[in-house]
């Protein structure tokens, strides 16, 4: 049991009680806080490898294309690794 330091009667709370209590401020305060609330319920740490954007590499023969090609895909991978 939690039992914080306090004059008078103790006021104790359980351990699941303390961890509904964070799942629930952690939802309601954090914009897409689902998966922290999840790591929290379950204990393990959430996989972000899977959600991770990947780099593509332009296919272009042509130098100048592949230059122009890469740079719009530069800008789209930034944006993705932004989110």
């Amino acid at each position: 049991m939690f039992a914080p330091n306090s004059q008078g009667k103790p006021q104790t709370a359980t351990y699941a009680t303390v961890k509904e209590a964070i799942i629930q401020q952690v939802q309601k305060t954090f914009k897409d806080g689902q998966d922290v609330a999840e790591s929290i319920e379950k204990g393990m740490l959430f996989d972000l490898s899977s959600v991770e954007p990947t780099r593509i590499i332009s296919a272009q023969e042509d130098p100048v294309k592949a230059t122009l090609e890469q740079t719009g895909l530069d800008i789209k991978y930034q944006e993705e690794l932004r989110r």
